[in-house]
């Protein structure tokens, strides 16, 4: 898959380095290696030109033992989302650069420490810029998720909706990848890097690979496991080693082939046209926790590393909880108290 242009080219030969570690030594995802390539760019680019004590531009690389924690902190807070009046904004606008995003912010502070660790790590060069450095809080979103109904409204829509040139692999297939997604909790990629081979029919199960390469075994329900059987049977064998779900030439069908086959079925479930195929993960999640499923077991089918990831799903389920009580419970609203 190709990808545009860099915007932020990385000529640092410190940064290679550590990026190809990354890669290599410690299984980075592609997407990781792509993001903090990105970041350390944008943050030499700011160093070289607009540090304290600036190099000359067309000096490749940068004294990295000569940073200070000055440095760091303006490079982070120039960025951080200026107001249109804030005298930092004409800077960025003259550079060409956007202003980052709280959660950016939090992913050029992760990169950044990163490659400090790998300095020290395995170059025997330590960082003192980094120390004391207090990471922005990240604000706390419950997840989005689709009610039960629905859900069984977009899982219908591949099936009941005219689609004249479509055959019935096809419409079997946007079922199978909606049932998965929803049955299995899978984030758009994992599901889109599925091969035959990791579909097991008869035990009910589906191998998955997450994020770093983590490999888990998640449980596949009648539903999805019907879904995928139909489509299997209507498209013909697949080979093991070819990706599950294809397009007309089989090729893979990825994840913006994923992204763009939802609309229309959204649309024709009548159903807000902003619902990512994620949302199907968020919602495998509240309805398993609603039904009584325990944090632990939940985070396994999800892949999180950390219990914490999964428990803001508890604060959805809380949430719906106290609603339901305040609506049916006689003695739930105190009012004239």
């Amino acid at each position: 898959m190709s990808h545009p242009p860099e915007k932020f080219p990385l000529h640092d030969g410190l940064g290679l380095d550590f990026l190809d570690d990354l890669r290599s030594g410690r299984g980075g995802s592609s997407r990781t290696v792509r993001n903090y390539r990105q970041a350390l760019g944008r943050f030499v680019l700011w160093l070289r030109r607009h540090a304290a004590n600036p190099r000359d531009p067309s000096l490749p690389g940068v004294d990295w033992k000569a940073l200070r924690p000055v440095d760091l902190r303006e490079y982070l807070q120039t960025f951080a989302e200026p107001d249109a009046r804030d005298p930092r904004a004409p800077r960025l606008k003259q550079l060409g650069l956007r202003p980052l995003s709280r959660a950016s912010v939090l992913l050029h502070l992760s990169a950044i420490r990163s490659f400090f660790r790998f300095l020290d790590r395995r170059k025997g060069l330590e960082i003192a810029a980094i120390q004391g450095l207090a990471s922005p809080k990240r604000p706390r979103r419950l997840p989005v998720f689709l009610q039960e109904g629905e859900v069984e409204r977009l899982l219908e829509a591949p099936l009941t909706m005219k689609r004249p040139r479509y055959a019935p692999w096809q419409r079997w297939r946007d079922r199978a990848i909606l049932e998965t997604l929803y049955g299995c909790g899978l984030r758009v990629r994992e599901l889109a890097d599925l091969r035959r081979r990791d579909v097991d029919l008869v035990g009910d199960t589906v191998r998955v690979f997450g994020k770093g390469a983590r490999e888990r075994i998640v449980p596949v329900g009648r539903f999805a496991a019907h879904a995928i059987r139909s489509y299997l049977d209507l498209r013909g064998g697949l080979r093991g080693e070819e990706f599950l779900f294809a397009g007309r030439g089989g090729a893979r069908l990825g994840v913006r082939g994923v992204q763009r086959l939802l609309k229309p079925l959204l649309r024709h479930a009548g159903l807000s046209m902003a619902l990512t195929p994620h949302k199907l993960r968020h919602s495998f999640a509240t309805h398993l926790l609603d039904r009584g499923a325990d944090l632990r077991s939940v985070q396994q089918m999800l892949g999180h590393r950390r219990l914490g990831t999964t428990q803001v799903y508890t604060h959805v389920t809380a949430d719906r909880m106290k609603k339901a009580y305040d609506a049916a419970h006689p003695r739930a609203k105190r009012r004239g108290i």
